[in-house]
């Protein structure tokens, strides 16, 4: 059964991350109860240069430091009536994050994305591109930029949830997760499928035709089982165009928007390929995303 009770936080200390870690505590109303906060000391970066003896202390310190930062995080959560446990260790966070989160048996993985500018490409760091890609669990992406900020921007007033579907198994997996947010009373939803134009060129007009008519008999058949889980508002639509281009255009139209997507290309150890229409959403759009 889909669940997010337990999620891991990897926090940098960047300017952005203790009003994300607010914005989590909402998902409280959704099943939150446990938040594992991990920090990581990249001694590797700067101290093998440097004698033990000085090595140690500067590494203890660092640590001790970390933390001092981390019981905020700490203190906020229990204010929330959530738990939380922190975690601060030294090595390289490439490598280590999904081994803890196997460790802990989490539901999701939180990681952060760092954009240039409204509606521009955005970058995507090294350990959250190595979440996206490689990660076997769901993974809530948030935004913060010089145009966003996590304490005030509407991106973070959840009214609305947007499921962009190409009817694929891993994008159909999505449902089962949908279940989880009437209970936390978000009952709006929209659900859109895009006919690739690139794609769709190729064909005869007869053929489009009947692609078309089966792309509405699933669209009703997923809106049957959304009024089985309890949402109230529900908007389906079947749009031809760029797929990743008409996504971001409809969280433009509503930017109080939470995006709940399915991952493309798992296979082995990639969840997400580069240049599919999940990773070009992620870089594009500022709404948060959930990326099952």
């Amino acid at each position: 059964m889909a669940k997010i009770e337990k999620i891991l936080y990897p926090v940098n200390f960047q300017k952005y991350s203790f009003q994300i870690f607010e914005k989590l505590l909402e998902l409280k109303k959704f099943g939150l109860n446990k938040i594992i906060l991990l920090h990581f000391v990249e001694s590797y970066k700067c101290l093998d240069f440097i004698a033990d003896e000085f090595r140690d202390k500067i590494l203890e310190d660092w640590k001790k430091l970390a933390e001092e930062k981390l019981e905020e995080y700490v203190k906020l959560a229990k204010g929330s009536e959530i738990d939380s446990q922190s975690i601060v260790m030294e090595g390289n966070p490439r490598w280590e994050i999904l081994k803890i989160a196997d460790k802990y048996s989490v539901d999701a993985i939180i990681t952060g994305f760092q954009g240039k500018a409204i509606y521009k490409d955005g970058y995507l760091d090294a350990n959250s591109e190595l979440i996206l890609r490689s990660c076997k669990y769901p993974a809530f992406v948030f935004r913060g930029s010089e145009n966003i900020d996590p304490s005030t921007d509407k991106i973070y007033r959840w009214k609305k949830i947007l499921f962009p579907t190409d009817f694929s198994d891993f994008s159909m997996k999505v449902l089962d997760y949908l279940s989880i947010f009437p209970q936390g009373m978000l009952k709006r939803i929209e659900v859109i499928h895009v006919q690739d134009e690139n794609l769709f060129k190729h064909l005869t007009s007869d053929t489009i035709s009947l692609y078309s008519q089966n792309d509405k008999n699933r669209m009703e058949q997923i809106e049957e089982k959304l009024k089985t889980m309890g949402y109230e508002e529900i908007n389906t639509k079947v749009l031809a165009g760029i797929p990743h281009k008409l996504i971001v255009e409809e969280t433009k139209k509503d930017p109080e928007t939470l995006i709940i997507m399915g991952s493309r290309g798992k296979s082995g150890s990639f969840q997400m390929l580069f240049g599919s229409t999940t990773e070009r959403v992620t870089r594009m759009s500022k709404s948060p995303i959930l990326i099952i």
